[in-house]
């Protein structure tokens, strides 16, 4: 919960053209990454919050391709795609079929 907290504050609505505030944002991911990845029983987290996590990142990238940042855009991308092999139930929802 804080570090969803974290990101909502460094992101606000994914809008963000402010290259600390991202910076900032892309530290509390890559915790909430490792903390996920390294948890010794994955269930510890809750899904709900990967999911978001996941969609929060892909939309990031989404705005920075939009504001032309095509390599940043690929990194936060990238960023989401490692969420999204963390997911358990949900998963299957957002792989191809």
């Amino acid at each position: 919960k804080i570090l969803h907290s974290l990101i909502q504050l460094s992101l606000g609505d994914g809008n963000c053209n402010d290259t600390e505030k991202m910076e900032e944002a892309w530290h509390h991911f890559s915790d909430a990454l490792s903390l996920i990845h390294n948890s010794t029983e994955q269930l510890d987290y809750p899904e709900i919050e990967i999911l978001w996590l996941m969609t929060k990142s892909w939309n990031t990238g989404i705005y920075a391709y939009g504001t032309g940042k095509p390599q940043i855009a690929m990194k936060w991308s990238s960023l989401s795609m490692k969420f999204l092999s963390q997911l358990r139930d949900f998963k299957q929802s957002y792989e191809p079929k």
